[in-house]
């Protein structure tokens, strides 16, 4: 089979439209139509994100068969379950960034060996390219100062944005993980719209 081939194949047996896949994989949807079609061949980099996301080899999207279920994992049997600790999952926040409008007795378990405050769950697909996804919890550690590069919860009018933050002299910019999304510019005295939240630490796929 095609490369084109195998990628339709990957994406029907996983009931993904076209504009899904090219959200994981960073690309317009008239790509992956170009890649299906034959016209166009993905480069290296769209190909490895491709088998990241499917747990693949390139090659198997490459030149290889496709088939419909992974392979099994050599799981060994004396691995020792960790201790985890209750985490609340957070719907909102107030303007001056407190936790705020918790899910009715909802908290989350996390392994006691993460440091985070609290949880909050993706609602968008801003973070694609990092293999989170809408309906993803991720866990925050509260701080209100981010390193340059990390990854961050921050509050701007009334928003909550999963982004990487980058300071510099007069100007903050927040990245997210799919190029889809314009980055967020702050210059001079608009810098103050950006409340940091916290640090993202770790995060669980809800599949």
């Amino acid at each position: 089979m095609s490369i084109g081939e195998n990628i339709r194949k990957l994406r029907e047996e996983h009931g993904l439209t076209q504009r899904e896949l090219a959200m994981i994989v960073g690309v317009s949807d008239k790509a992956i139509s170009s890649w299906e079609r034959g016209s166009k061949e993905p480069r290296m980099g769209a190909i490895q994100r491709l088998a990241d996301h499917f747990g693949l080899k390139k090659s198997d999207i490459i030149d290889g068969t496709l088939t419909a279920s992974p392979p099994c994992l050599d799981v060994p049997c004396d691995f020792t379950i960790p201790r985890t600790r209750k985490l609340p999952l957070v719907k909102d926040f107030t303007d001056d960034g407190t936790l705020v409008a918790q899910f009715a007795d909802r908290s989350v378990a996390v392994p006691e060996s993460v440091q985070a405050d609290f949880a909050y769950r993706c609602k968008d697909y801003s973070l694609v390219a990092a293999r989170v996804y809408p309906g993803d919890i991720l866990f925050i550690r509260r701080q209100s100062q981010v390193k340059s590069g990390n990854l961050a919860a921050v509050y701007i009018n009334g928003e909550v944005y999963l982004r990487r933050i980058y300071r510099y002299p007069d100007q903050i910019v927040l990245v997210a993980e799919n190029p889809e999304y314009a980055p967020l510019i702050f210059n001079g005295p608009d810098k103050a719209q950006v409340r940091t939240l916290g640090v993202v630490v770790a995060f669980v796929a809800m599949l």
